[in-house]
């Protein structure tokens, strides 16, 4: 993720550990359910998450190139009463 230009922040529950055991919880069970084979390598009480942001400089430098132009005129256009 870093290498695409994001920035990785940890997040926590805002419950705490009581909410951290539930959201592993969880997690565990959608990888069990769709992907068991990373089950077998990641330790229940050791998962984290974090949130990926990309910041606005590096979205723009990114992908804030110019519009494609429109093409001229009313061709092809639907409704249009010319």
């Amino acid at each position: 993720m870093l290498r695409l230009g994001f920035a990785l922040v940890p997040c926590r529950s805002p419950l705490g550990a009581f909410g951290d055991f539930w959201e592993n919880l969880y997690t565990w069970w959608v990888m069990w359910a769709y992907n068991q084979v990373s089950v077998r390598h990641r330790q229940f009480f050791r998962l984290r998450r974090v949130e990926a942001w990309m910041p606005a400089e590096a979205f723009i430098q990114r992908f804030g190139g110019r519009p494609a132009a429109k093409p001229s005129g009313n061709q092809g256009e639907k409704g249009s009463t010319a």
